[in-house]
Order: C-alpha cells, then structure tokens, then sequence
C-alpha cells in the first residue's frame, strides 16, 4: 500500500534517483510544486501519521503503567504470602497461627490437634515426636549456627534465633526466584518487616 509506506516513511519526499545524497524537499518546495489534490493528500497522510504516532505512543504508555501495576500488585501478593507463609508459623494442616512455645519443637495445633514439627513445620500425623530428634532442617541450621536444635531447644532466645536463621532462609529464597525488578521492590515493600524481625538478607 503506498500511502501506508509513505506514512512509514515519515511522509518524507525525496528525489526518485536511487543512492541520491540531497535532503528530502521541505514542506515549503512541496507547497509550490504540488497541485492542490496532491498536497491535500499528502497532508492528509500526514495528519493521519501524526495521529497513529501519537496513538501508537499512548498504548505503549498505557501499557507500560499497566505493566507496573500488575508488577506492583503482584509484588504486593508476594509480600503477603511472605508475611503469612514464612514469617507467621503456622499449623501446616489448618495454617492455624502459633505463638506460644513450651520448651518442646514437637507441636500439637490448638485448633485441629495436628502434630508437627517446629523446626521444618512438617504435619506428621498426631505426634511429630519421633520426627523432631531427626529433622534435617534443625540439623542444617544448627551446624550453621553451631548450636544444636533437638527435642527441646535450649532456651527461648536458641528457639527465636533458629527461626530467625530458617525465615531468613526462606525468605531469600523466594527472592532468589523472583527477576530482578520483582525482587527489588518485594524487598523494598518487606524492608519495614525485617527491620522489626530483625532479619538481615
């Protein structure tokens, strides 16, 4: 199509030798050497090229804002399932919240009776007792940390810097997973979260 190529050309006019060096003609050559139809024409086409440039560059706004707010909305999703799936301990059965800690990591939820383990949350069925002398995440972490993390952690501090070690743990590595762009503002939204948790990336 001729008028879309000349649109695709900026509406340029330029001389018809092929390899010709000169400039294209100004609007003003055009003007005295086109007849009235053909001026109108071109103009025509080029009012139309301005407008679909204008367009084209509207949508890629649009879509360029769009982009962001699904990044920013996606970032924000991640972020909360941060908070609540790592950085709130929770009953792997019913996703009940725990707080209380009574010395012993074999736990038994309030709220549906499941017993699992406190170091790696595993649901073992009723009794996560056998589970807890030989879970691999508290061996990981207590070779890390030097410490060793069994039936009954030492102290309350040795229970809140384990799961301080494991959340941190867990939580790089869903940034590990994200794209740079995505990871940077995840970790600008959590920034507030970890400074109160104490939690250092």
């Amino acid at each position: 199509d001729v008028r879309a190529r000349f649109k695709a050309g900026d509406c340029q006019v330029t001389c018809v030798h092929i390899g010709c060096p000169s400039e294209p003609f100004t609007a003003p050559v055009l003007s005295r050497h086109l007849n009235r139809e053909t001026h109108a024409l071109r103009e025509g086409a080029r009012v139309e090229a301005s407008e679909e440039r204008v367009r084209r560059e509207m949508e890629e706004e649009y879509r360029e804002k769009l982009r962001k707010a699904l990044m920013e909305d996606g970032a924000q999703r991640r972020v909360r399932d941060i908070t609540e799936d790592i950085l709130t301990l929770k009953c792997p059965r019913c996703r009940a919240a725990f707080l209380d800690f009574a010395n012993c990591a074999a736990l038994t939820c309030r709220s549906c009776n499941c017993g699992f383990c406190g170091y790696c949350l595993k649901n073992c069925g009723s009794d996560a007792h056998d589970h807890v002398p030989r879970c691999p995440v508290a061996r990981e972490v207590g070779a890390r940390l030097n410490m060793q993390f069994g039936m009954f952690p030492g102290s309350v501090e040795d229970w809140e810097r384990f799961q301080k070690e494991r959340q941190t743990d867990r939580v790089r590595e869903v940034l590990g997973s994200l794209n740079a762009e995505e990871r940077n503002k995840v970790t600008q939204l959590l920034q507030p979260l970890l400074q109160e948790r104490r939690i250092h990336l």
